[in-house]
């Protein structure tokens, strides 16, 4: 008969322990899963980030190219008659009003 309690006790208190162990694991599982969440929503925003970085970059480059185009047609104006012409009717005038 003691025998038969005390196996019966063995059982109720491995149930116990199971139970315990069922209740953590459930609550390790919602906490993975907040942490889960969390990164989600972090990595989201770090990549929204980088699309508007992303998107800057794409503009400043085509600015670039613009600034890049528009000098290079400064430069041949500078070199063509017109450039030259330019520059020598600059100098005469600077020429003409210098006291003295």
């Amino acid at each position: 008969m003691q025998e038969d309690h005390a196996t019966e006790q063995a059982a109720r208190d491995a149930d116990a322990g199971a139970a315990r162990d069922s209740e953590e694991l459930v609550a390790e599982n919602l906490r993975l899963k907040e942490e889960l969440l969390v990164a989600r929503d972090t990595i989201v925003g770090h990549e929204a980030r980088l699309g508007e970085a992303l998107g800057d970059v794409r503009r400043l480059e085509a600015e670039l190219v613009r600034y890049r185009e528009s000098m290079d047609e400064l430069d041949r104006i500078e070199r063509s008659a017109f450039g030259k012409a330019r520059r020598v009717l600059r100098a005469l005038r600077a020429a003409s009003r210098r006291p003295g």
